[in-house]
């Protein structure tokens, strides 16, 4: 089995995890199961085509996230600007 990555980032709330192909990513009350190779933009949400899946990586992460400290609420979090990084371009500030 392929090596999972786990990671969490406060800007609207993502959390996610990889795992060979697959890419879970739970992000602003939203959840997307994602196979990053045959979709590297990342538009096809295959959460309902493969449950079996989404159910595993979803109990994996939490399994992971429960081991971990709690998010620091004053930690600074943001997207990145198109001032800040060239290929952001258009990502204008609020």
């Amino acid at each position: 089995m392929p090596r999972a990555l786990f990671w969490r980032y406060r800007w609207q709330q993502q959390q996610a995890m990889r795992e060979g192909n697959w890419k879970l990513l739970r992000m602003a009350g939203n959840s997307f199961l994602l196979d990053v190779v045959k979709d590297p933009l990342e538009r096809a949400n295959l959460k309902s085509a493969y449950p079996e899946v989404f159910a595993r990586m979803n109990a994996a992460y939490d399994a992971w996230n429960a081991g971990m400290l709690p998010e620091d609420p004053k930690a600074y979090s943001h997207p990145s600007w198109a001032d800040e990084e060239a290929d952001h371009y258009g990502n204008r500030r609020p």
